[in-house]
């Protein structure tokens, strides 16, 4: 997913940072990373997240909140912005659309 979101905003700044318990997890990710071309703009770590906590402008959990304990520790928002459906509609679609390559 966070490879995902890096192809789909290219003007982004800033480094993605993947963390995983799972070595083999890593190691994919990390070598599809170079072969989209996206090496320099992600980092993976391979490792439990209550460890590498820092703040972040955007977080992409894929329903594994229980990394940082509960809901409400794992995410403490300074602002929730939420698409439209239009615009998830778009988004989702410009993902699909590359898995269908």
């Amino acid at each position: 997913m966070l490879l995902r979101v890096l192809e789909a905003a290219p003007e982004a700044n800033g480094v993605g940072i993947g963390i995983d318990l799972q070595g083999p997890d890593i190691a994919r990710a990390r070598e599809n990373a170079e072969k989209r071309g996206l090496s320099g703009r992600v980092s993976f770590i391979e490792g439990s997240a209550t460890d590498h906590a820092s703040p972040a402008d955007a977080v992409i959990s894929c329903g594994a909140y229980q990394a940082f304990g509960t809901v409400h520790e794992g995410f403490r928002p300074l602002r929730i912005q939420t698409a439209t459906r239009d615009e998830w509609e778009e988004f989702e679609s410009g993902v699909a659309a590359g898995a269908e390559d």
